[in-house]
């Protein structure tokens, strides 16, 4: 059974990020965000860290470290 850990989210996490605010506001609001922006936010929100932080899970011993969910706090 893996195991998890969680870090604060970088720049690289980026793309994933997006994903995940695009995916929530399409299932939980049938909305379909513009990708462009939500990149925007989320680079700003990382840059400047005084508004958001994010964090993301973490598959430990995955080499990638790629996220495979999210939490921001605001």
């Amino acid at each position: 059974m893996p195991t998890y850990s969680v870090r604060q989210a970088t720049e690289e996490d980026i793309p994933a990020l997006v994903d995940f605010n695009c995916g929530i506001a399409a299932e939980t609001e049938d909305k379909q965000l513009d990708r462009e922006l939500v990149t925007r936010g989320v680079t700003r929100a990382l840059q400047q860290g005084e508004e958001a932080v994010y964090f993301v899970a973490v598959t430990k011993g995955d080499e990638a470290n790629a996220a495979i969910a999210s939490l921001m706090l605001t």
